[in-house]
């Protein structure tokens, strides 16, 4: 008969938790670079987005720059 010692016993047990430990650690390690290539995917959209609001915020200051004379704040002659 095999005499089960308990250092054994709870070596065998931290030997199990280590591995699921190892095994959550491989899973957070997938999941956080899907997450990277998210979120520089976002960022790389956000830069594009921002660049656009610009140029339409631009094209817009410079039309009404234009229909009142180049004058900001004036607004052209015409029906109200």
């Amino acid at each position: 008969m095999v005499q089960v010692d308990a250092r054994d016993v709870q070596i065998a047990q931290l030997e199990k938790r280590l591995e699921a430990a190892l095994e959550r650690i491989a899973q957070l390690e997938e999941e956080n670079a899907k997450l990277r290539e998210e979120n520089a995917k976002l960022r790389e959209e956000n830069r594009q987005l921002e660049e656009r609001l610009v140029l339409a915020f631009t094209r817009k200051r410079g039309n009404l720059d234009r229909e009142a004379g180049g004058v900001p704040g004036v607004r052209p002659p015409g029906p109200r």
